[in-house]
């Protein structure tokens, strides 16, 4: 699983003087108040370039998938 950080983690984590039990302790896996999910575009395995663009995160609704939140 990736470590993702808040901001303000972001700005601790980065900090070249942290002690190894500063790292550890900012490991710690991320609310999941302050994550979101929602499907996306589909992708043609046979146009690459279209893996790299911005547009790919945008929400995109499928009515056949229900998210199970829902």
């Amino acid at each position: 699983m990736p470590v993702m950080y808040t901001r303000e983690e972001m700005y601790e984590w980065i900090n070249p003087n942290l002690a190894d039990e500063q790292i550890v302790a900012l490991m710690n896996p991320l609310d999941e108040n302050l994550m979101e999910a929602h499907t996306v575009m589909k992708i043609n395995p046979k146009t690459p370039a279209l893996f790299n663009v911005s547009e790919i995160k945008i929400k995109v609704e499928y009515p056949q998938i229900t998210l199970l939140d829902s």
